[in-house]
């Protein structure tokens, strides 16, 4: 069995993705996993490229090769735009006719954010402020900052591609698509 990626990075072992991965083509659009696309090359041409998963069901044959170099057992992934996902969901939203406002006061303790801190030395938030929880038919994308996904090893003693993209991509396009 090899070693996690995180027990080689606390030994500050250098670990890359592996040039098979460095091939993969994400698009946002499209069917998971049949729109994830394999280039020839790692800069390889968008023009020149065969289905990770084909119409068939079976897998482009890099899905079976590692996912890093050195080879590792498991991994814990996050994704960087979730971190934001929130804010600039507000963003975005914030000046939409069909926002739907309610006051701080309103929130349940696990929606309701932390206030700044007052100058009284107190943390919480005017009871009247309003937080924007509703627009354009979604809710808010709360609690979706850090969140994280372990992916093992299936079939083999080391991660493949394949285990990567289904046990990381999966749950987390969901998670966004759902929102």
């Amino acid at each position: 069995m090899y070693p996690s990626f995180e027990e080689l990075r606390s030994e500050r072992q250098r670990i890359v993705f592996s040039n098979h991965f460095k091939r993969l083509c994400w698009p946002l659009r499209g069917t998971f996993p049949t729109a994830l696309s394999v280039m020839a090359t790692a800069r390889g041409a968008l023009d020149e490229m065969e289905p990770l998963q084909r119409q068939d069901g079976s897998w482009h044959e890099i899905a079976t090769l590692s996912l890093t170099e050195p080879k590792v057992s498991s991994v814990n992934a996050s994704v960087f735009i979730l971190n934001q996902y929130e804010a600039d969901w507000v963003v975005m939203h914030e000046y939409h006719e069909t926002a739907e406002y309610v006051t701080y006061g309103d929130l349940d303790d696990e929606t309701r954010p932390f206030g700044e801190q007052q100058e009284d030395g107190t943390w919480e938030a005017d009871a009247d402020t309003e937080y924007l929880a509703r627009c354009c038919g979604q809710d808010r994308p709360v609690r979706k900052k850090d969140l994280k996904v372990q992916v093992k090893a299936t079939s083999n003693k080391f991660l493949t591609i394949q285990d990567y993209v289904s046990g990381v991509l999966r749950p987390i396009l969901n998670c966004v698509k759902a929102n």
